[in-house]
């Protein structure tokens, strides 16, 4: 992993709500050319679920500035603050009203250190609910995080799998950043599966989720680094 580009700081893997998939986006263009960097926190209240992914608004803000997604109940990921974040990005730029929150100072999120997550599955629904995985820090517009995922040893299991992702664009009129569920493939007893998403300078928790495609129950673990 590039440490110049992102930061992987593991917490403990915990339940999270599951987002829509859509089609793939089409290429989305950042808006602003500006050098301005920072960071802003996007409050998933906020969010609004499109055929396309969850779209968090932002307004206008420069390819340099640090997304942040809080969590459901306020918190960030892995224990972020204000300082923490304006010590890494400098400071924090204001988001326009309609994505602003007006919650207490987050909650810190306690860690452990970990590089595998467990997932299990069920040919009765489509997909899995989402298991999360590692804090992801992107620094840089080009960072993309890496899955990997495998089947349970020594069982006859092939799994699909995918992983959220993040891209910029506009829903409507408003500018922000796309959460989108992102293909990875399938994996077998011989072979994982592997592919690299779009996420940038996004810092929120990697994500994955799975189905059966040969039992009625499967499981497995994934892991997600950034690149």
């Amino acid at each position: 992993m590039n440490t110049k580009k992102a930061l992987a700081i593991f917490s403990v893997p915990v339940a999270a709500a599951l987002l829509a998939m859509g089609a793939a986006p089409a290429n989305a263009t950042t808006v602003d050319d500006t050098k301005d960097g920072g960071y802003v926190i996007v409050d998933p209240d906020a969010a609004q679920v499109t055929a396309e992914g969850v779209f968090f608004p932002t307004g206008k803000i420069s390819a340099n500035t640090v997304v942040v997604i809080s969590k459901p109940d306020g918190s960030l990921p892995n224990g972020l603050s204000d300082a923490k974040l304006t010590s890494l990005y400098g400071e924090r730029r204001a988001l326009p009203e309609s994505a602003q929150r007006e919650s207490a100072a987050p909650a810190r999120v306690s860690a452990a250190a970990a590089s595998n997550y467990s997932y299990v599955a069920s040919s009765a629904s489509s997909w899995s609910r989402a298991f999360a995985g590692p804090n992801i820090i992107g620094a840089d517009a080009g960072v993309k995080v890496k899955y990997r995922f495998t089947v349970a040893s020594s069982t006859a299991q092939t799994n699909a799998g995918q992983g959220l992702g993040y891209y910029r664009g506009y829903s409507g009129s408003e500018f922000g950043t796309w959460s989108k569920w992102y293909n990875l493939g399938v994996a077998d007893s011989r072979t994982p599966g592997s592919t690299s998403v779009p996420w940038g300078n996004v810092a929120a928790q990697a994500k994955f989720r799975a189905k059966c495609a040969t039992s009625t129950l499967c499981g497995g673990s994934f892991s997600a680094s950034g690149v």
